[in-house]
């Protein structure tokens, strides 16, 4: 349990932006692998490892805020709409403030995105926290566990 706990942690950090990103996809910080014969579920697990770890090699998401697309997506259009507002003079004229409305609207696509793909997520994510909590209440609710 603990090994599936520290890939789920693991991942997430890969996945959202935090300030030592890079850092946390070191090797010294990678979730002790299972042995591949024991445990049916290793070998998933670790090719999971593997994808991640080369997903944040790639020099195109090194500097980025995180491995998620939508994350990647909105980074871009942002660095996009903000490169138009500079560029342009004020007030707008015809050409700049089409373009100046284009990133925005783009932005905003990519923003209504990542709000509808990352609902299932935060709610699976949750329902996947309370399920482990209860099993763990339900281990040391066990009468095994109190001699009953």
């Amino acid at each position: 349990m603990g090994c599936l706990l520290h890939l789920a942690a693991w991942a997430l950090v890969a996945a959202v932006p935090c300030p030592d990103r890079f850092g946390a996809l070191q090797a010294h910080h990678l979730p002790a692998a299972p042995p591949r014969a024991a445990l049916p579920w290793a070998p998933p697990l670790l090719a999971l490892q593997e994808r991640l770890t080369e997903e944040g090699k790639r020099k195109d998401r090194r500097n980025s805020c995180g491995l998620l697309k939508e994350i990647h997506a909105l980074e871009k259009c942002a660095q996009r709409l903000a490169e138009a507002i500079d560029a342009a003079p004020v007030p707008l004229a015809g050409d700049r403030e089409a373009e100046v409305r284009e990133a925005a609207a783009e932005l905003a696509a990519v923003c209504a995105a990542m709000r509808d793909g990352l609902e299932p997520l935060e709610r699976q994510v949750r329902e996947g926290f309370h399920r482990i909590v209860r099993s763990r209440m339900e281990g040391l609710d066990s009468p095994m566990l109190n001699g009953d």
